[in-house]
Order: C-alpha cells, then sequence, then structure tokens
C-alpha cells in the first residue's frame, strides 16, 4: 500500500499506475478548467504534457472520452501535439 501512495514503479506497478490514472482522470475532469482559467495557456499545456507521460494507455483512452469542453479539449490536443 505504501508504494501505491508514494506513486512508486508507475510504469511496472499496476496498482500505482491505476491510483494515478485515477488522480489524472479526477484532475482532467473536475479541476481543469479552474485550473484553465487561472494560468496561460503555455503553462497548462506543459501540465498536460508532463500529466501524460504519467498515465497508461488505459488512461489516456479514459481522458480522451472526458466530457471535455471545447476550449480544454483543444488545449489537450495542443499538449499531445494533435489536430
Amino acid at each position: 500500500m505504501r508504494r501505491i501512495n508514494l506513486k512508486q514503479n508507475l510504469h511496472s506497478n499496476p496498482d500505482s499506475q491505476t491510483m494515478e490514472d485515477a488522480l489524472c482522470l479526477v484532475f482532467l475532469e473536475f479541476e481543469f478548467e479552474d485550473f484553465i482559467a487561472k494560468h496561460p495557456a503555455d503553462t497548462v499545456v506543459e501540465v498536460v504534457r508532463k500529466t501524460w507521460k504519467k498515465m497508461s494507455p488505459r488512461g489516456h483512452e479514459a481522458a480522451l472520452a472526458l466530457p471535455l469542453s471545447e476550449a480544454s479539449l483543444a488545449l489537450v490536443k495542443r499538449a499531445l501535439g494533435v489536430s
């Protein structure tokens, strides 16, 4: 349990990875809009890039299925380098 809480071995420990994915998804679904309102677009893009690196492919898939606003989705796509 301690390894999960400390986010150790993220990409090799399935439990730690699941916890990290969940945390990232909560941020994107429930906190991202407020974050966008308080920070410049370049900062938001960098945070999304860092967040994305911590997530698994399953987490990426779930993130792209979230009901994001057009503005949020545009910033996520910019961070990922897709149109």
